[in-house]
């Protein structure tokens, strides 16, 4: 009889339906406020890079993303399940990038409290991980919560599987029903590159769809789907910046190590930018051929030299780039033990 009662409770009148609230946005265009979203992409299409961006903008109180209104900033929590090592970087290069001066000192520190990253797969196919998560973050009230990636947070659950994938969009829906946040899921393409990888369920759950692709240094983002808002028909165009992290931010690291990549409006510059800029767009280049035309078993180094040759690119500058490149975080290898070593993207 009390099962009957709470539903009845629950059940809506047309005039009650007119007072459900209607999702406000983030970030205007992108990402509303206590909704699930995802962004999926092929290896190289800057996944992370975008994430890591707009969860920078949210958690420093910034009023707009490269031009797009930030209509709510607070905490983010960011679960970096597939390593946190090259997130500390990011995050530098994009605050150095976009805020820099003393004007931006207290940004800078709401920043630092507010982002929050988790090194390690928070596995929504496990129901006392999520749920004790969910209870323990009502106290952050986070604006925002990043899965990086998918994949590895639902590792024991088949992604093919109508079942499995609806458990995980419960357990995901829990976390945002306790805690009031957006979640974002960051997941890979299918190898088609037509839709997001795995069960259409997720696909479907969302509320907010979005499909990444690239261009060497171009970053599109489409907006497949907002459910009960306009959907934008057009993509939108950002530049993937080189930007090197000043020395004494990262003191212990040489140059190269430093250089990353920044998401911002196409066509924009930012302060500083050019600094180092050949010694950047080499080690980008590379980054993004690997990611670019790299398969499943990876490249060796004499592909990515023969690759590197239509660019002018050295044989012995791309052999002292790669390790380079691996030690950064932008490349990892197919298997360390194996020769000769193969490359993949280690990000997206």
């Amino acid at each position: 009889m009390s099962d009957e009662i709470i539903w009845a409770e629950k059940l809506l009148t047309l005039d009650g339906l007119k007072n459900l609230p209607t999702p406000e946005p983030i970030i205007d265009k992108f990402l509303y406020a206590d909704t699930l979203a995802q962004m999926s992409g092929q290896p190289g299409t800057y996944k992370s890079f975008l994430a890591l961006s707009w969860a920078c903008a949210i958690a420093s109180g910034l009023e707009s993303w490269e031009g797009f209104p930030v209509r709510k900033c607070g905490k983010v929590v960011y679960i970096a399940s597939e390593g946190a090592s090259g997130v500390l970087l990011r995050v530098l290069a994009w605050a150095e990038a976009t805020l820099p001066g003393p004007r931006n000192a207290g940004k800078r520190a709401a920043l630092r409290e507010n982002l929050l990253v988790l090194p390690a797969p928070l596995q929504l196919g496990a129901r006392g991980q999520y749920t004790s998560f969910a209870e323990q973050a009502v106290e952050l009230n986070p604006v925002l919560v990043v899965f990086d990636t998918r994949s590895r947070c639902t590792s024991s659950l088949d992604e093919n599987s109508a079942k499995d994938m609806g458990d995980a969009v419960n357990a995901a829906d829990l976390i945002r029903h306790k805690t009031g946040a957006t979640v974002l899921f960051v997941h890979h393409m299918a190898r088609s590159g037509t839709a997001a990888r795995g069960s259409t369920v997720f696909d479907g759950a969302v509320w907010t769809n979005l499909i990444l692709k690239s261009d060497r240094l171009k970053l599109i983002v489409t907006v497949d789907k907002h459910k009960d808002v306009e959907t934008p028909e057009r993509p939108y165009y950002f530049d993937m910046k080189p930007w090197t992290v000043a020395n004494q931010a990262l003191a212990h690291l040489p140059e190269e190590r430093r250089t990353s990549l920044v998401v911002m409006t196409a066509g924009v510059s930012k302060p500083d930018e050019t600094k180092g800029s050949k010694s950047h767009e080499t080690g980008a280049k590379l980054s993004q051929l690997v990611s670019q035309h790299a398969d499943i078993d990876g490249l060796t180094g004499a592909m990515i030299v023969k690759l590197a040759n239509e660019f002018d690119i050295s044989r012995p500058t791309v052999l002292r780039w790669l390790p380079k490149l691996v030690k950064d975080g932008a490349l990892k290898h197919v298997d360390p033990n194996k020769r000769p070593l193969r490359y993949l993207p280690a990000v997206g």
